[in-house]
């Protein structure tokens, strides 16, 4: 039984995948990196790729927050942003 939020402790489906060494082992690494079981990364990567986007603006808002990225107040035109 899965004790994470998104479950709420509720049974879940067994789902059998299946990868590459290579690619299970970065799987892994990125998993640990982030303090998550593989699973765990599993399924957030599910939901987020399968969630609807109703506050796709607040989540680019708050992904910039969680970045701590700061401008320090300068700004950039258009043509400026594109070039990067």
């Amino acid at each position: 039984m899965c004790m994470c939020n998104m479950c709420k402790g509720a049974a879940m489906p067994n789902v059998t995948l299946t990868f590459d060494d290579e690619l299970l082992e970065r799987g892994r690494r990125h998993a640990r990196s982030q303090n998550l079981s593989f699973n765990a990364f599993i399924r957030e990567l599910v939901d987020q790729r399968t969630r609807p986007k109703e506050n796709w603006l607040q989540e680019v808002f708050d992904l910039a927050d969680k970045l701590e990225i700061n401008s320090h107040g300068e700004k950039w035109t258009r043509d400026e942003l594109y070039r990067y």
